[in-house]
């Protein structure tokens, strides 16, 4: 139903009735509906098939016993505008009255019956995949619009015009429904011309994956490990030491962070969190810090002829497990450390007199190496026998005895020279 002031704006009509109201005493009325911008007209008449009753006081009412006569009629017209096209038009209606007497008035419609068109897109995306959650919504149109979106269900504020963009942010990944409406200049009117297009557009949870690399679960001797992050530029990174209050943030920037993390003796344990709009990805980060040169230690198993070989005996303490090696200039030994700790090994020394160093290497598993060296000395017979002589050892007594029993064996002879002989007898 269409009063005279809905007229005033665009209408979307195609046919209908024209109810007009009138004076009692019409006895020739036209509807005429005539276009102004692309032609075309369209006229309805009618006419009343008997003069109304007159009332005379003198004589008394028409219809015996009824005191009240309506002072208008209605008049419902038939109008088919389909052959108008769309555009503005001059509605008129003429009226004569049975005396003669005429009237007309005038009013303008508008008819628009064609939807607005419009055209939209969403950036950054490709087709019907979104490449990530800040979003900036373009739309143009056939016509000047009223133009509403709809994310999700949520009511973007609406926009005005042939053209426009919004810019949102979804807070979630997954699937998500977006929807246009727009509405011409008939938005006021019952029935309005309107458009909507919803499309379902998919943000994927791999846009937000994050890649660390890290060393977890091995061994280090470092002062520190760095941690590459590789995120989307929005997320936030949160990390903390097991263990320990302190909680650090690095806020959102680079697509690549590389995080330092300070290591102490022993394990050390970190978590990493990294949100992903509705999720968030936590990282576990566990590594041990070895930093301790392992156990080397050794000396020469001497005896008191051990100068004069050149075949040395060596005990030690080392780190079960771990490979030792023992060289010196003439020889080298590789053995892995027994689990007692403890190791006795044979190696050679040179042939020649003099002090020949030993040399001992260890290294763990982070590469700490502890290293060890002696000095052992190698002696011909004679400097070992006036060494062990002069230091009172078993070579002196001996060279005591020797010379006794020489001084003995010249005493024996020389009595042996000075016996006299038998007397002889003349």
């Amino acid at each position: 139903m269409y009063s005279p002031e809905d007229t005033n704006h665009p209408a979307n009509i195609t046919g209908g009735n024209v109810i007009v109201e009138m004076p009692a005493d019409v006895r020739d009325w036209c509807s005429t509906v005539e276009g102004t911008e692309n032609g075309g007209i369209l006229s309805e008449c009618g006419n009343a098939s008997t003069a109304p009753a007159v009332l005379n006081e003198s004589t008394g009412y028409p219809i015996q016993g009824v005191s009240e006569y309506p002072n208008t009629t209605s008049v419902s017209v038939p109008m088919d505008f389909s052959f108008l096209e769309d555009g503005n038009h001059t509605s008129s209606l003429q009226m004569t009255d049975w005396a003669g007497n005429s009237h007309s008035v005038s009013w303008n419609l508008t008819l628009d019956r064609t939807p607005p068109l419009l055209f939209w897109a969403l950036s950054p995306s490709t087709g019907e995949l979104l490449q990530e959650h800040r979003q900036k919504l373009s739309w143009w149109s056939s016509e000047d619009v009223h133009v509403i979106a709809y994310v999700d269900g949520g009511e973007l504020p609406e926009a005005v015009g042939s053209n426009g963009s919004y810019e949102f942010e979804l807070n979630a990944t997954g699937p998500h429904e977006l929807c246009l409406q727009a509405v011409d200049s008939t938005r006021l009117q019952e029935n309005s011309n309107r458009f909507l297009e919803c499309r379902t557009l998919l943000l994927p949870e791999s846009t937000y994956d994050t890649g660390v690399v890290d060393s977890s679960g091995i061994l280090v001797s470092l002062d520190s490990i760095e941690i590459v992050i590789n995120r989307h530029e929005t997320q936030e990174i949160r990390w903390s030491r097991s263990g320990s209050d302190d909680f650090h943030i690095i806020e959102p920037g680079n697509s690549s962070v590389t995080l330092v993390l300070d290591l102490i003796e022993g394990q050390n344990d970190f978590t990493i969190e990294v949100d992903s709009l509705n999720s968030t990805d936590s990282y576990a980060i566990s590594l041990e810090r070895d930093s301790i040169p392992p156990v080397l230690d050794f000396h020469e198993d001497g005896y008191r002829e051990a100068p004069l070989n050149s075949y040395r005996q060596f005990s030690g303490a080392c780190e079960p497990g771990l490979l030792v090696n023992l060289q010196s200039p003439s020889s080298s030994r590789d053995f892995i450390c027994p689990s007692s700790g403890q190791f006795t090994v044979n190696l050679s020394v040179p042939t020649h007199p003099g002090m020949h160093l030993v040399q001992g290497s260890s290294t763990d598993a982070t590469k700490n190496t502890q290293t060890h060296s002696i000095e052992v000395l190698k002696q011909d017979w004679s400097d070992w026998a006036l060494e062990d002589a002069t230091s009172s050892g078993p070579m002196l007594w001996w060279s005591l005895a020797g010379g006794m029993a020489t001084l003995a064996a010249l005493g024996v002879a020389a009595a042996r020279v000075l016996r006299p002989g038998p007397e002889v007898e003349g």
